[in-house]
């Protein structure tokens, strides 16, 4: 506890995912994937910060066999997950893999496919590869604008769900109604992608005066 309180101090400004929030996000996860079985899950979360919602997704999904992949762009973080996770699992059958990388820009799991997906995404960032990933082919829903990172995350979830896959992304209430990001809603929700919008009671999680919300997500069976 002492060592993630001087990280979260002096690395940087963290978002972290509250305990009760993280386990929430991974239940509905769960709850919505459709096909496939409990005996084996493949758990990513491509902007894991501290571990909080990979070790949400071990504690619920428990007694299956489970994969669980993360990034994190500042090994620091990266490493007190794979701590956390480590000592979480330990004597389960649960495979961890947390790799230090900016998953947008460098995706180390772009060939995996989970069944579920789980992500706090950093908060109101600009530079998150707009000009470099302009071609990319996660955005089969659109280029997402400059300003709408929140929505290139939404479809980098979706590049890497299964067939029937679900995912569940902590996102600002805006992202529901900025005019720039119209367009890839639309397609999200014409296409099925998008499940549902949950919005929560302010306080949930930082920035604690905003109504943040939960966007669950399903890749076509």
């Amino acid at each position: 506890f002492l060592l993630q309180r001087w990280v979260e101090t002096h690395v940087r400004q963290l978002s972290t995912t509250p305990s009760p929030l993280a386990a929430l996000m991974a239940r509905i996860a769960l709850d919505a994937r459709i096909g496939g079985t409990d005996e084996e899950l493949t758990v990513l979360d491509p902007a894991c910060g501290t571990g909080h919602l990979a070790s949400a997704a071990v504690r619920e999904a428990s007694g299956s066999r489970l994969s669980v992949l993360g990034c994190e762009r500042d090994s620091t973080l990266a490493a007190l997950t794979s701590a956390r996770l480590a000592f979480l699992t330990d004597g389960q059958d649960v495979r961890t893999d947390i790799a230090t990388c900016d998953a947008l820009r460098d995706d180390p799991f772009s060939t995996v496919q989970a069944d579920i997906a789980l992500c706090n995404p950093p908060f109101n960032e600009r530079d998150w590869g707009y000009e470099a990933l302009a071609t990319d082919q996660r955005w089969t829903h659109g280029l997402p604008p400059r300003t709408e990172p929140e929505l290139a995350w939404v479809q980098h979830l979706l590049a890497h769900l299964r067939p029937g896959g679900a995912a569940v992304v902590l996102v600002p209430p805006a992202v529901a109604s900025r005019k720039a990001g119209r367009r890839i809603r639309g397609s999200l929700l014409r296409s099925g992608a998008l499940r549902a919008v949950v919005a929560l009671p302010p306080g949930s999680a930082q920035p604690h005066s905003v109504s943040l919300q939960l966007w669950v997500l399903r890749a076509a069976p």
